[in-house]
C-alpha cells in the first residue's frame, strides 16, 4: 500500500483551482486606501468645524456690534432729556458733582479725544490730559479711544402732587421704586433741579431731600431748590415745585472703551451707583471684543437747528459761538472683533471710525466690523 503525504498537498477547490491567501501586498493596498479615506473624512470634519467656528465667531461680533451701538445711540438720542421745557435754569445742590455735571442744560453731552492734545485747561479740557484727570473709574480706559458723556433724565416719570420747600418734602401721585440715596432730577416750565432722595417712606410716595444726613452721600448742600442755587444757609433759596411739576431718576453715563480682566478690550458704561446711600461711579462691562469707539460732534453755531460742523472733542469749544449746549447731533464709528483668530491672513487693513482712519489694535488673524452712524439728539435742533 502506497503511503501519501498530505501535507505536499495542496488543497483544491471544486472547480480544480488552487486555494491562495490574502498576500502582504494586498494588505498593504488595503490600509493605504483606508488611511486616505479616513485623512479625507478627518479632513471634511475639520473643515466643516473650522467653517462652522468662523459663522459662529462672525455672528457673535455682529450681534457685539449691534448692541454696543443700540445702546449708545440710545442714550446720546436722549442726551439732555426732561419731560419739561428745555431751560437753562439748572440748581444742582449736591455737595459734590463729580459725574453729575454742574449745569445739565450745557453738559447734556460732552466727550474726550482720546488722540487730541487739547489747547484749554483745566475742566475745559477734552483731550488726552482731561481723560487723565478723570482718575476712578476710568483707569483701564484704552488710550487713543474717545468717551461720550450723556446726563439724562430717566425713564420712570412721576407727578409732583405737592412740594413743602422747608421741610423738604415731595408728595408724588404714584408709587415709585427710588431709594434712600438716588440721584433724581425735578422740573417744571421755570427751572430744574439735581438732588438727592434723603428719606422715603414705606410707600414710596414721599420723597424728603434733606440736608446733613450723615447715611446719605455726597448729600444736599440745601434744601432751597431755587435759581440761582445758595448753599450758604440750610433753606438757601426756596422754590416750591407745583403739581405741574415732574419727578424721575437722573441717569449720567459715560461710554468708554477699556481693558478686560482677559486683557482684551469691552465697551465699559462708568454710572451713578447707589450703595445703602453713598452714590459714587462705577464701572460695568458692556460688550467684549469692542475694539475701538470714535465721536465726532455736530455743532450748530448760527443757532439754526442744523450742524455746519462735525468735530472732536477738544475743538467744539473752538468754533465761534459754540458751547456744548450747541451739539445737536453725533457721529459715531465702532470698531469691533471676533473672540478667535479665524481670519487664514494678518488683518493688516484701516478701518475709517467717524470719518478717521484707524489701523487693528493688534497684528492677529480677527476678522473685525465697522459700525458708523450719525445720531440726532432729540431735545435739541430740528426735527
Amino acid at each position: 500500500m502506497k503511503v501519501t503525504n498530505r501535507n505536499r498537498q495542496s488543497a483544491r477547490t471544486a472547480n480544480g483551482m488552487r486555494e491562495k491567501g490574502v498576500g502582504i501586498v494586498e494588505i498593504m493596498v488595503a490600509l493605504v486606501i483606508g488611511l486616505v479615506l479616513m485623512a479625507g473624512v478627518i479632513q471634511i470634519f475639520l473643515s466643516s468645524k473650522q467653517t462652522n467656528r468662523a459663522a459662529e465667531d462672525m455672528a457673535r461680533m455682529q450681534e457685539n456690534i449691534r448692541f454696543a451701538a443700540e445702546l449708545i445711540t440710545n442714550d446720546i438720542r436722549m442726551a439732555g432729556f426732561m419731560p419739561c421745557r428745555q431751560t437753562s435754569k439748572t440748581v444742582n445742590v449736591l455737595n459734590s458733582t463729580a459725574g453729575v455735571g454742574g449745569d445739565f442744560f450745557t453738559q447734556g453731552i460732552n466727550g474726550y479725544d482720546g488722540n487730541s492734545t487739547d489747547d484749554d485747561t483745566g475742566a475745559n479740557d477734552r483731550g488726552i490730559v482731561g481723560i487723565a484727570a478723570l482718575g476712578a473709574p476710568f483707569t483701564n480706559h484704552v488710550a487713543g479711544t474717545d468717551i461720550v458723556s450723556i446726563l439724562r433724565g430717566g425713564d420712570a416719570d412721576f407727578s409732583v402732587v405737592s412740594h413743602v420747600p422747608t421741610s423738604a418734602q415731595f408728595t408724588l401721585n404714584a408709587l415709585s421704586t427710588l431709594q434712600d440715596g438716588d440721584i433724581v432730577m425735578i422740573c417744571d416750565l421755570v427751572q430744574s433741579s439735581i438732588l438727592q432722595v434723603t428719606n422715603t417712606n414705606s410707600s414710596n410716595v414721599t420723597v424728603v431731600h434733606n440736608t446733613g444726613v450723615p447715611s446719605i452721600s455726597p448729600g444736599n448742600c440745601t434744601k432751597g431748590l431755587g435759581y440761582p442755587k445758595d448753599c450758604s444757609t440750610t433753606n438757601g433759596t426756596a422754590y416750591a415745585y407745583g403739581p405741574d411739576s415732574h419727578l424721575l431718576k437722573f441717569d449720567s453715563w459715560h461710554y468708554y472703551i477699556g481693558t478686560n480682566a482677559a486683557g482684551g478690550r469691552s465697551l465699559y458704561r462708568a454710572g451713578l451707583q447707589n450703595v445703602s446711600g453713598a452714590v459714587s461711579m462705577a464701572s460695568q462691562e458692556l460688550v467684549q471684543n469692542i475694539e475701538n469707539m470714535q465721536l465726532l460732534y455736530g455743532v450748530d453755531a448760527n443757532d439754526d437747528g442744523n450742524a455746519e460742523r462735525y468735530v472732536r472733542a477738544d475743538q467744539v469749544l473752538d468754533v465761534t459761538g459754540a458751547t456744548w449746549n450747541r451739539v445737536v447731533s453725533v457721529r459715531l464709528g465702532v470698531l469691533a472683533q471676533t473672540p478667535r483668530e479665524i481670519a487664514t491672513q494678518t488683518d493688516t487693513r484701516t478701518y475709517s471710525l467717524a470719518g478717521s482712519s484707524f489701523a487693528a489694535a493688534a497684528v492677529d488673524r480677527r476678522q473685525r466690523y465697522v459700525y458708523n452712524t450719525t445720531v440726532k439728539i432729540r431735545n435739541r435742533g430740528k426735527l
